[in-house]
């Protein structure tokens, strides 16, 4: 896939590259999505064991996924659209629906923890592993 395939194509489409930019922001780990609060915890725990070289993968990572999303935002919005996708359209419903659900539970979980770390909480008593 190349990145001028999709040049422009967010003003033709917004509701679709919305949902893929709400979803790399937190794949980035902004905060306010699930990906925020999963690197967090990550982060925490590679600190508390004093797991340096984890701390900088998990950090060179989001790094890494700023410059893709940037790289995605920029043939998006600020390349013009290329005439192989002059006519492209939104897309249905039927798959806008799901996508949209998806995201807003990302939204919901990294806004609303309790139900998330809670989970998380209690596999780790199930499992047996205690915090030092």
């Amino acid at each position: 896939c190349h990145m001028d395939n999709i040049h422009g194509l967010g003003r033709k489409m917004p509701w679709t590259f919305a949902a893929i930019i709400i979803a790399g922001l937190s794949l980035v780990g902004v905060p306010g999505t699930a990906g925020f609060i999963s690197k967090w915890y990550l982060v925490s725990a590679a600190i508390e064991q004093q797991a340096w070289l984890s701390v900088a993968a998990i950090l060179i990572g989001s790094l890494l996924a700023v410059i893709y999303i940037g790289k995605i935002i920029e043939a998006l919005y600020f390349k013009p659209i290329t005439e192989s996708n002059r006519d492209v359209k939104e897309a249905p419903m039927f798959l806008l629906f799901p996508t949209w659900i998806l995201v807003l539970a990302n939204v919901y979980f990294g806004l609303n923890t309790v139900l998330t770390v809670g989970v998380a909480q209690q596999a780790v008593k199930i499992m047996g592993i205690v915090s030092q």
